[in-house]
């Protein structure tokens, strides 16, 4: 211990013979320190912080990929069709949802419209992610129907800016795109899915109808959404895929191109950052060899003041 700390009074005393070697030093190995800091975090909230969900790895995101891969993965999209038909059949999950990420409304009422970002939900979306409101409620089964009546989730962001933080703005009305909606919740301020979402509505998908006839063609109109499930106890990835392949087979109203597509299954925390891993790793690694540069650099400087100081 002794030894120790003479040592380490003789590297003070040699660094403050030279405070500009020193600043240097200290400057160039902080910067690095930093961003290696800095880059772990970020890969630490990214790739290895579950999601903030009850159970997150039982949470799979499901999307449909053509044969040819002509269109890549659709943006892990499937169907309509394809959701009634797996939400009918299926015995691999708990719970099994559909949404539209990219809705959009011009939302007024008490101040200047805007236009702001919002999804698409079918009702059983938020007990899927055991998400519960911070006010009122979530979705009813027939508040999904075509001729459901109009109501909007607001998120907590949202409530603040509009009203204040208003409870009593449960059961108010709000403009959405010209037409009175009925506000029936508020979700708590940690939930953010799809991120960026401002509001929440109801996704309305026609179970029927929906053919057109030209000639010898019939078209069947057809709805593209992402589907997420809570795979049940026991069921793997690999058994719910296997399964939800069976049923598509079984469906006569896909689209021509997707008649012989294959189900992609995957965690729902894969489908959001895995596309990002190998840059996030690359850069660390790179940032690493960053300080690793650094400190060799700093080593020779710090033998060379050294020596000076002694003569």
């Amino acid at each position: 211990m002794d030894t120790l700390l003479a040592d380490l009074r003789y590297a003070l005393r040699q660094l403050a013979r030279s405070p500009g070697f020193t600043a240097v030093a200290v400057l160039t190995l902080a910067l690095g320190a930093g961003t290696n800091s800095l880059l772990f975090s970020v890969i630490h909230a990214v790739l290895l912080r579950p999601l903030p969900y009850p159970d997150p790895d039982r949470i799979v995101s499901i999307g449909l990929v053509p044969r040819d891969n002509t269109i890549g993965r659709m943006d892990a999209q499937a169907t309509h069709w394809a959701y009634f038909e797996w939400g009918d059949d299926s015995r691999s999950f708990t719970e099994l949802a559909a949404y539209i990420s990219e809705a959009r409304a011009i939302v007024g009422g008490g101040s200047a419209p805007e236009d702001m970002r919002g999804a698409e939900v079918t009702a059983r979306f938020f007990p899927l992610f055991g998400v519960q409101p911070a006010l009122g409620r979530t979705f009813m089964a027939e508040e999904q129907a075509p001729t459901g009546p109009p109501v909007v989730l607001l998120s907590h962001g949202l409530w603040q800016e509009r009203f204040g933080g208003d409870r009593s703005a449960v059961g108010r009305t709000v403009i959405m795109d010209g037409a009175p909606v009925t506000i029936v919740g508020v979700l708590p301020a940690s939930f953010d899915f799809p991120s960026g979402a401002r509001f929440w509505r109801p996704l309305r998908l026609p179970r029927s109808g929906g053919q057109t006839t030209s000639g010898n063609k019939t078209t069947v109109f057809t709805l593209f959404v992402h589907v997420v499930g809570r795979l049940a106890s026991g069921v793997s990835i690999t058994q719910a895929r296997t399964e939800l392949t069976g049923l598509l087979s079984r469906s006569s109203a896909q689209p021509p191109f997707l008649r012989d597509a294959s189900v992609d299954v995957v965690s729902l925390h894969e489908r959001l950052y895995g596309s990002t891993r190998p840059l996030l790793l690359i850069l660390l690694g790179a940032v690493g060899f960053v300080l690793l540069i650094a400190c060799a650099n700093v080593a020779p400087g710090a033998s060379w003041s050294s020596r000076s100081a002694r003569r």
